[in-house]
């Protein structure tokens, strides 16, 4: 369930489902529908994403999936469609990590322009795939190495499968700021309509330009369907 609440021109989504916020089909989506709400209606200037409880969001929930070849390539495909419009929104997305953000959490945080995450030690933050079985496809990769300041380190976080603590994620740059759980949200919005307060043409084509590489990288990895390498994964698993 995605909650949803329009205040002072910012679109604020907050994730709120069981098994700590895990996305299924019906999250996703919601968000998409909100994402192209929020880049063609003129009185929203901005969106803030946060999770409830003590997630942000905990992944996929790959069990609401089918078993079906199609079913799990619609989820898929339909997951890196919403992470790609997310990305491109001419519009400021800011990010409030108040807990968990693994695997699908960590990948829609990325396509922030501003993250702050709360700072407590029992956040874990990362991509467990490989410790699943499981792995990224080329879209997600092109998403995560635009956050990190270094390849060496997201190689190392991917390949170990391990989480990183809120120290480390800001050192590798999945986040920009950490802020106190109790003002974290009033930090994120701060942040939200100080950027909304921009010029919004100046700030849309700024955005447009800083991002225009990974954004071909991203929507030439969908034309490819990369993410059908997950298909034959899961298929294997179950």
């Amino acid at each position: 369930m995605i909650h949803i609440q329009a205040e002072d021109s910012i679109l604020k989504l907050t994730m709120h489902s069981p098994r700590g916020n895990m996305l299924d089909g019906d999250d996703i989506a919601c968000l998409l529908e909100q994402t192209e709400r929020a880049a063609s209606a003129e009185n929203i200037k901005g969106v803030l994403l946060t999770g409830s409880g003590s997630s942000f969001a905990a992944g996929l929930n790959l069990q609401s999936v089918g078993n079906r070849e199609e079913d799990i390539e619609d989820f898929f495909h339909a997951f890196e469609v919403l992470l790609y419009r997310l990305f491109t929104l001419p519009k400021p997305v800011v990010a409030a990590v108040n807990g968990h953000s693994i695997g699908g959490g960590l990948l829609l945080q990325c396509c922030a322009d501003w993250i702050c995450i709360s700072d407590s030690p029992k956040i874990k933050i990362g991509l467990p795939e490989v410790n699943l079985g499981l792995t990224v496809d080329g879209f997600m990769w092109s998403l995560l190495k635009h956050c990190v300041v270094s390849n060496k380190k997201l190689d190392a976080m991917l390949l170990s499968g391990e989480y990183l603590n809120t120290a480390q994620v800001l050192q590798t740059g999945f986040v920009d700021a950490i802020g106190n759980p109790e003002s974290l949200l009033t930090q994120a919005e701060k942040q939200a309509h100080a950027l909304v307060g921009k010029p919004a043409e100046a700030f849309a084509i700024t955005k447009k330009c800083t991002r225009a590489f990974t954004g071909r990288r991203l929507l030439a990895a969908l034309e490819e369907k990369s993410y059908r390498i997950f298909t034959a994964l899961l298929l294997k698993k179950n």
